[in-house]
């Protein structure tokens, strides 16, 4: 038997297509993952909708599947799962499990990540998602954040390309600019002019947000002997910190599937391959090595640049 704790309202009948198809348009990914965790905290209140001509056979699947896998996360005897409700980058995971004994005493707890739409963490876009200027304020990843860079040696460029005066004439100063440059509600009427002109000239645009990326990392590793001045001190701490021991429960949209990272003891070596948007490091102590890539989250060249973590496999290099 499950608790739930932290969670929002009992899922409809019809929410179960949100685990039927790989994924709706892009833009509803955040609603549609919000759908699919509340049903896994609501997992067995579920149960109701077992019998619904529709929907049934569907909900009897899952159900079952997921019950069996999240029973066999703990070894020892236990009486009900308490499932609490996380996420936010705050915790770098989705549930917190709680797996209670007869008499209601706590056994063990497990930190359980959900992806939608995988199988095991290689497919996944990203383990580890950072904001542009984190990289600096709290990792000290390099001296200077691609934000800054951009605004330096690129934004004009960018408003060239749509050669609209009005839009030229209330560029911000660079520290206002730069504190409002996450802000995908696009609230500064600089960044919302942008945006409501970000469609024309739109490949140009997009291959200038792309060429300023190429050569931003550039700026911080040789081309040719990938001698770097990045540093992974901090980033490393926070992978140990954010990955070590989690669980992935991931759903391929026919049965799920868990798999467990540690990443306790890993090191950051060396760059080891440069591509246009990303580079790629060496990890001691650990099964993967680790590409991190540089793009903006929210419209090329306007809003939301950040790095994105994936694993890759060693043999890729």
């Amino acid at each position: 038997m499950s608790k739930i704790n932290k969670i929002n309202t009992m899922p409809a009948v019809h929410d179960i297509k949100y685990f039927l198809t790989p994924g709706l348009i892009r833009g509803d990914n955040s609603t549609s993952n919000s759908i699919r965790e509340n049903i896994i905290c609501h997992y067995e209140k579920c149960s109701v909708f077992k019998d619904d001509a529709k929907y049934g056979t569907h909900w009897s699947s899952l159900l079952e599947d997921l019950r069996n896998i999240l029973y066999a996360l703990c070894d020892m005897p236990f009486k009900n799962i308490l499932i609490e409700h996380m996420g936010g980058m705050k915790h770098n995971y989705d549930f917190k499990l709680s797996f209670m004994g007869l008499n209601q005493e706590f056994i063990t707890k497990k930190k359980v990540e959900f992806k939608h739409n995988n199988s095991k963490v290689l497919k996944l876009p990203q383990f580890l998602e950072i904001f542009d200027k984190d990289c600096i304020d709290k990792f000290n990843m390099c001296d200077e954040r691609y934000a800054e860079y951009y605004y330096d040696h690129w934004l004009d460029k960018y408003l060239a390309i749509d050669n609209n005066l009005e839009i030229i004439s209330i560029k911000p100063d660079k520290d206002t600019y730069l504190k409002q440059i996450s802000d995908i509600s696009y609230k500064h009427p600089f960044y919302n002019a942008l945006y409501i002109s970000k469609a024309k000239h739109l490949i140009e645009k997009r291959k200038l947000a792309k060429d300023s990326i190429s050569q931003y990392l550039e700026k911080f590793i040789d081309p040719t002997s990938l001698v770097s001045s990045f540093n992974f001190v901090k980033i490393a701490q926070k992978i140990k910190e954010s990955q070590t021991d989690k669980i992935y429960l991931m759903w391929d949209c026919t049965k799920f599937h868990t798999q467990i990272v540690n990443t306790a003891d890993i090191q950051i070596k060396k760059i080891i391959k440069l591509g246009k948007l990303y580079f790629d490091v060496d990890v001691a102590n650990f099964e993967y090595n680790i590409r991190i890539r540089l793009n903006w989250g929210n419209n090329a060249g306007i809003a939301n640049p950040r790095w994105k973590f994936s694993f890759i496999n060693k043999s890729e290099i």
